[in-house]
């Protein structure tokens, strides 16, 4: 069963949320049952968001 998940949050920081989840992605490889896919996106119209 295919499940996506949405999480809306603000930050001036999106870089290091980027990169949070970079890590995040290297450190589960391999695991087998988890997140196949994450996505950092920046809102255009707001900035911080």
């Amino acid at each position: 069963m295919k499940f996506a998940q949405i999480i809306d949050f603000e930050t001036d920081r999106i870089d290091e949320m980027r990169e949070l989840a970079q890590e995040t992605e290297q450190r589960l490889a391999g695991r087998s049952g988890g997140p196949t896919r994450r996505l950092v996106l920046k809102d255009r119209g707001q900035a911080n968001r």
